[in-house]
């Protein structure tokens, strides 16, 4: 497997580990917003319209993880400043 797949790979596994995805639903009205599997734009260069939804922390612990994470990666790229 070439390195960007493999990267690519990797960060939907770390999204997926560290996040719960679902369908929007308007805070305000109650009514979902559904997701269209055959929302693309039209042409030669296919790609998704831009569609809402719901992303939130798995718990606690995650967001500690992922701020420890973030706080270690900038202590890391420090020296190249």
């Amino acid at each position: 497997m070439h390195l960007a797949e493999r990267n690519m790979w990797r960060i939907a596994a770390k999204l997926l580990w560290a996040f719960e995805f679902s369908e929007y639903v308007d805070s305000k009205t109650g009514i979902k917003s559904p997701l269209d599997p055959n929302a693309y734009n039209p042409g030669i260069l296919q790609a998704p319209l831009p569609f809402k939804i719901a992303i939130k922390p798995r718990s606690k612990e995650h967001v500690r993880r992922i701020d420890q994470e973030m706080s270690d990666a900038m202590d890391f790229l420090k020296q190249y400043n």
